[in-house]
């Protein structure tokens, strides 16, 4: 499935994120929405539910964008580094074998 992150943060976003307002998301809060880190994930990795979220695809490509990074020493772009850190690591996830520590019946992933 094609994902997003999607985050709260709106002081840490860059030109590459789009900043929605409150009213924008059943959600009632400002989002970050990483346009540009859009990444296709296994369905493996998606095991639990947390919700909906609808977002009107012209208020997103109309919305705002957080201030270009600079230098590669922006805390910003380390912490964009780290999501994608975490983006590769769902796109890599695979099934682990059942092992003595799993309980019986509970899937795991790697």
């Amino acid at each position: 499935m094609r994902a997003v992150p999607v985050t709260l943060d709106v002081d840490a976003a860059d030109d590459s994120a789009a900043m929605l307002s409150a009213e924008s998301s059943d959600l009632a809060c400002s989002l970050v929405v990483w346009l540009a880190d859009a990444t296709l994930l296994p369905l493996r990795v998606m095991d639990r539910y947390l919700g909906s979220l609808t977002v009107n695809l012209g208020e997103l490509n109309a919305a705002d964008r957080g201030r270009p990074v600079l230098t590669a020493a922006d805390d910003r772009a380390v912490q964009r580094a780290r999501r994608q850190d975490i983006l590769d690591t769902f796109v890599a996830a695979r099934w682990a074998a059942r092992g003595k520590r799993q309980p019986q019946g509970a899937p795991a992933l790697i």
